[in-house]
């Protein structure tokens, strides 16, 4: 990663992003990606973001090396940007770390894996959607955040939440959506 970002020019590909994980950094990949709307960092990019974890969760989800579309993997993100959210990143896992511990055993099993990485492409969905709505990134990016937490550490508490916040964010998402057509008809 270090590699990545001390490269010159001012743009990184969504692809070579993907490839400086590796075929196991599906979590910490997520969580790169999905941290700038939590914390508004990079404005319009949500729809490239949000395919890339569709794409990432379902990949986890089958046990698979995380690999996106030639398409998808050719966007490019500012590079000072991305070492923004390298860095929030580190601070975060600090802050957050002392919370984070084993608990429970669902994410390793198939199951739990499948379920996360549903979760992880539903959410990756939600972020792709063009909602010109303040906010609307910050719920699916809260889910997605606690879910990869959660399965980096194998800490259930923290899945719980992610499931909670992936449940609250689908919901709110779903009124916003449909509430149009009840009130204006």
């Amino acid at each position: 990663m270090e590699a990545l970002l001390s490269e010159p020019g001012p743009i990184v590909l969504l692809g070579d992003l993907v490839s400086a994980f590796g075929a196991d950094g599906h979590c910490a990949l997520i969580l790169l990606l999905s941290i700038p709307f939590a914390i508004p960092l990079l404005p319009g990019m949500s729809s490239p973001v949000g395919f890339a974890i569709l794409f990432i969760g379902l990949a986890y989800a089958r046990a698979r090396p995380p690999k996106l579309p030639s398409r998808l993997a050719r966007r490019s993100l500012p590079r000072e940007g991305v070492k923004k959210i390298v860095s929030k990143c580190r601070e975060w896992h600090v802050r957050v770390g002392r919370f984070l511990r084993p608990r429970g055993d669902f994410i390793q099993k198939k199951m739990g894996r499948v379920v996360v990485g549903s979760l992880f492409a539903l959410l990756g969905a939600e972020l792709a959607l063009p909602l010109p709505i303040p906010g609307t990134n910050t719920l699916p990016a809260l889910g997605l955040i606690a879910l990869t937490l959660g399965a980096l550490e194998r800490d259930g508490v923290w899945i719980a939440l992610g499931v909670g916040l992936s449940a609250i964010a689908t919901a709110y998402l779903a009124i916003l959506m449909i509430a149009p057509t009840l009130f204006f008809r």
